[in-house]
């Protein structure tokens, strides 16, 4: 297989193969296994609390009914999310990302509670009660999955911009449905990511006996190390403040100016930005990456 593929492709394989390894196969599987523990341990608490139902131990009931809630929460909150972001699926896969608000953490634990009480007390009030709840979650995920699906961002930005002086940005936002009007969008600079050591393959000469000089050895072979090195520095970003857009109306555009003031010369570039809304109940902050390059000379 090497003799093959040239140095080149082997090099950029083994990156491809390091890098595989090091962040998507480790950390899929300590998710996975942390959530099989924690739905096993669920629903061993779960059985263990309709046993002491059954005897009629109360405390105990109520206890390990609500280990059992809190574990299936906990691996639906922190494991779901994380195997949906890595779907193949490109639509499904079309960087969505959520962050639970304070409100609905409440939310959350009034509905946990209001289920152990119908678990306790087998009224049919509180199982309805506990449906709506749930049903209101969903239907505030898809609500705001769908406000930004359908929105497309374009930024406009000047073509001279001088140092310490302001420049006007448009930032223009795209409804894309004709019947659905979407409401509370915020337009924000993507959070970078802290850079971290790659695992790289490269290039040396093995040299044999290794302690003698260079002129003194036996013999020279070609030879490849994987090495840990430093990632390769970014471009500071062109934008570090969100723009608020409360309506959008079908078919139509929305824009809003934004002010950025550059402190030193040189180049500044913004490689993704995210579209976030909370319609329509504040649960959850949905986000959704966009991939849009711009790039301003000062």
């Amino acid at each position: 297989m090497s003799a093959l593929l040239n140095s080149d492709q082997q090099s950029t394989y083994a990156q491809r193969f390091t890098g595989f390894l090091h962040v998507h196969i480790s950390e899929a599987w300590k998710r996975f296994l942390l959530a099989f523990a924690g739905l096993v341990l669920a629903f061993a608490a779960a059985v263990f609390s309709r046993v002491s139902r059954d005897s009629g131990d109360l405390w105990a009931t109520v206890i390990l009914a609500s280990v059992a809630l809190l574990l299936a929460t906990i691996v639906g909150l922190t494991t779901v999310p994380y195997l949906a972001r890595r779907v193949a699926v490109p639509r499904v896969r079309d960087a969505f990302d959520y962050d639970v608000t304070r409100i609905g953490v409440v939310y959350i634990l009034t509905a946990l509670v209001i289920g152990i009480a119908a678990l306790n007390t087998g009224n049919n009030l509180l199982y309805i009660i506990v449906a709506v709840m749930l049903a209101s979650i969903l239907i505030s995920g898809i609500a705001s999955s769908m406000t930004l699906r359908a929105m497309k961002l374009d930024i406009h930005v000047p073509e001279h911009v001088f140092c310490s002086r302001a420049a006007m940005v448009r930032i223009v936002l795209q409804n894309q449905y004709r019947y659905f009007p979407c409401f509370s969008v915020v337009v924000a600079p993507a959070k970078l990511n802290k850079a971290r050591k790659q695992w790289r393959l490269e290039e040396t000469i093995f040299s044999f006996p290794g302690g003698r000089p260079a002129g003194k050895q036996w013999f020279h072979l070609p030879d490849r190390v994987l090495r840990r090195v430093a990632p390769t520095a970014t471009l500071p970003p062109v934008f570090r403040e969100s723009i608020y857009f409360p309506l959008v109306a079908t078919s139509s555009e929305a824009s809003a100016d934004l002010a950025v003031r550059f402190e030193r010369r040189g180049r500044f570039r913004q490689d993704s930005f995210t579209l976030s809304t909370g319609f329509p109940f504040a649960f959850l902050t949905k986000k959704r990456r966009v991939s849009l390059q711009r790039e301003i000379l000062v």
